[in-house]
C-alpha cells in the first residue's frame, strides 16, 4: 500500500479558485455527477482492501471531490493545505519598448502548498481592481492592459442601496464611487434606497476607470429635486467646480430657460437646450420621481436624444462632443456656473438606479427600463467583459535577484509602438491579479492495487471530462 500526497495540476482558460475536480470510475460519465470514489479506504470500510491509516481522524478528505485553487495576489506561498497564504499584489505597471512590465511587491513563487507553481513564462493572468488609467489612457487601453475585453452594453449599474451613504457600489462593473465635498445621505428611493446630495456634494464613479463621451453612450436614471432650478445630474468631468472645454455636463435647467428642462453642456457651447422640454415633474413638492435618459449616438452621427418617463422628448442631430477619456461624476460640483450664468438651486437632488451604457439605447430600451416593475434589478447579473488574460512573456532577471518572479514582461506591439504611450497608476495598497490558465489541488490517496480514475472538472452545475489519473 502507498500513502502519499498527490498534486493534480491542470490547464485551462479562465479558471477560478473554486473550480472542483471529481474523481470517478473509468466507466462512469462526468455529466451524470456520480458519487466520487473513496480515495483512502479504511479497515472500517473494507477489511480486505482497506488500511488502518485511512481510519485516522486527521485526514482532510477521503472523497475524490477536490476543491482546486489558482495562484492570485492573495494566494501566494500557501501551506500544504493551500491555507495561510500571503498577499503579493501588483506594485506597478509601465509601458516599455516591447510592451508592458509588471512589478509585484514581492516574489510570486509558491514553494509549499502550490508547489513550484509561481508565475512563470507562458502563464496567463488577469488584472483586477487597483490598476487605473493615468495620462494618455483610455478605457480600451486599460481593458487591454488588464486582459479584459469589454462587451457592448451595460458597463455600470449604481443602485445606491449602500446604507452608509459614504460609498457607491457598482453592481456590474468596476466604477466604485467616492464622495467629494459635502456629505451625502441615503434616503428612500424610487427602488430601495437613493442618494440625496446637497449643494456642493458630488461623487466620482470609478477612479481610473474612464468613460468615453465622444463615443456612443447612454445615461439612464431616476431623478428627484427638492426645488426647481439649475442642478447638475452627472458629467464626464472632474468634481472641481470648473468645467473645461473637453468635459461635459448633463443637468436640469432653471431660469431664464424653462424650469425643469434637460440640458447637455460642453463649453463653450451648449447642446440640447430647453426646446420642448418642460420637465416640471422633477419638482418634489408632490414627491415625484422622473425617469431620465440621455442617449448619444457618438461624434460621427452627432445624434443626441433626451427621454422623460420612457418617452423621447427631444432630439438633435448635430452634436459633436469633443472630449477626452474622463471620469463619470454626479452631483453639484461638476460646474459652479451654469449656461446663461445660472446658479445652482437651493436644496437637494436625489439619484436612483443609475446606469451607464457604451451603446446608444433605442426607444424601446428606454421605455422598458422606465416600465420595469422592480427597477431592473436583474441587470446586476450582467457580465460587462470577458477575462481573456495577458500572457507573461518572460520573467525579468532584475537587480532584485532574491525575489524571483517579481518582475514580468508582456510583449505587446500596441503599447510598444504607441506614439504617446499611456501611463497606468496602481493604488498604494496594490493591484489585484489572478492566474487563469493553471489550477492545482492536493489530496491524500491510499490504495493497494493499480487502477485508473477519471477526472471531471466542474463549475456552476456543469461538468466535463478533464483526463485520467493512473496509480
Amino acid at each position: 500500500p502507498t500513502f502519499k500526497w498527490i498534486r493534480v495540476e491542470y490547464q485551462g482558460v479562465d479558471l477560478d479558485p473554486n473550480d472542483k475536480l471529481r474523481l470517478i470510475r473509468e466507466d462512469q460519465d462526468c455529466s451524470d455527477f456520480p458519487d466520487p470514489i473513496t480515495m483512502c479506504i479504511g479497515k472500517k470500510q473494507d477489511e480486505d482492501l482497506g488500511h488502518e491509516m485511512c481510519d485516522r481522524e486527521d485526514l482532510p478528505s477521503r472523497e475524490g471531490y477536490l476543491v482546486t485553487t489558482t495562484l492570485a495576489h492573495d494566494r501566494v506561498g500557501c501551506d500544504e493545505l493551500n491555507a495561510n497564504c500571503r498577499s503579493v499584489p501588483l506594485q506597478a505597471m509601465e509601458v516599455t519598448d516591447t510592451g508592458l512590465r509588471l512589478t509585484f511587491t514581492d516574489a510570486t513563487t509558491s514553494n509549499s502548498g502550490l508547489g513550484d507553481l509561481g508565475l512563470q513564462q507562458g502563464d496567463t493572468i488577469v488584472l483586477g481592481t487597483g490598476i487605473q488609467c493615468g495620462e494618455n489612457c483610455s478605457q480600451a487601453m486599460l481593458d487591454k492592459a488588464k486582459g479584459s475585453v469589454g462587451f457592448a452594453g451595460l458597463e455600470s449599474y449604481l443602485s445606491f442601496d449602500d446604507k452608509s451613504g459614504r460609498s457607491i457600489k457598482d453592481d456590474v462593473g468596476l466604477r466604485t464611487g467616492y464622495f467629494v465635498g459635502s456629505p451625502s445621505r441615503v434616503d428612500d428611493g424610487r427602488f430601495g434606497k437613493a442618494l440625496q446630495m446637497q449643494e456642493g456634494a458630488a461623487f466620482e464613479a470609478g477612479i481610473g476607470e474612464p468613460v468615453e463621451a465622444s463615443l456612443p453612450w447612454s445615461l439612464v436614471l431616476w431623478v428627484r429635486v427638492e426645488n426647481p432650478g439649475w442642478h447638475t445630474i452627472c458629467g464626464v468631468a472632474n468634481a472641481d467646480g470648473n468645467i473645461l472645454d473637453d468635459e461635459i455636463e448633463v443637468g436640469i435647467a432653471g431660469a431664464p430657460w424653462s424650469e425643469g428642462a434637460l440640458f447637455l453642456h460642453q463649453p463653450p457651447s451648449t447642446s440640447g437646450e430647453a426646446e420642448g422640454m418642460d420637465l416640471n415633474v422633477l419638482n418634489t413638492s408632490a414627491s415625484n420621481w422622473a425617469h431620465v435618459a440621455v442617449v448619444y449616438a457618438g461624434r460621427m452621427s452627432g445624434v443626441l436624444r433626451f427621454y422623460l418617463n420612457g418617452q423621447r422628448a427631444y432630439e438633435r442631430r448635430d452634436v459633436r462632443l469633443n472630449t477626452k477619456s474622463g471620469q463619470l461624476t454626479c452631483g453639484g460640483m461638476v460646474s459652479s456656473s451654469y449656461p446663461m450664468n445660472g446658479t445652482r438651486a437651493n436644496g437637494s437632488i436625489e439619484l436612483d438606479e443609475l446606469r451607464w451604457y457604451n451603446i446608444p439605447l433605442a426607444d424601446d430600451d428606454v421605455f422598458a427600463l422606465w416600465n420595469s416593475a422592480d427597477g431592473g434589478v436583474g441587470d446586476k447579473s450582467t457580465i460587462p467583459s470577458a477575462p481573456i488574460g495577458i500572457p507573461l512573456t518572460k520573467a525579468v532577471v532584475h537587480e532584485d535577484e532574491k525575489n524571483p518572479g517579481r518582475f514580468m514582461d508582456v510583449v505587446s506591439d500596441g503599447f510598444a509602438t504607441a506614439p504617446t504611450p499611456p501611463k497606468f497608476h496602481v493604488i498604494p495598497s496594490g493591484g489585484e491579479w489572478k492566474r487563469t490558465n493553471r489550477g492545482v489541488t492536493k489530496a491524500e490517496m491510499m490504495t493497494n492495487q493499480q487502477g485508473r480514475v477519471q477526472v471531471c472538472w466542474e463549475r456552476g452545475g456543469a461538468a466535463t471530462q478533464a483526463g485520467y489519473l493512473d496509480f
